[in-house]
């Protein structure tokens, strides 16, 4: 697997995470051996909900009072009423 931060070696690892009083939990996800990039199931879920928010579509009003939509690609759209 390469690292989607530095394009290093990604390897396997096990992760411990401190509840309370000494209490853990494990978890398996993959660290990079160039840059320390860690990547887990949460993170990646948490990443792509991100990516997936962020392409949607923002509505705007215009200074003209044109309704008007940006796509993710940057493009003003008009929209008809």
């Amino acid at each position: 697997m390469q690292c989607p931060r530095c394009r290093g070696l990604m390897v396997p690892d096990q992760f411990f995470d401190l509840i309370n009083d000494g209490v853990y939990c494990t978890f398996d996800g993959w660290r990079c051996i160039c840059c320390g990039n860690i990547l887990d199931p949460v993170i990646l879920r948490n990443q792509q909900a991100a990516v997936m928010k962020a392409s949607e579509p923002v509505r705007l009003v215009t200074e003209n009072n044109l309704d008007t939509l940006v796509h993710d690609s940057g493009v003003l759209v008009s929209s008809a009423r």
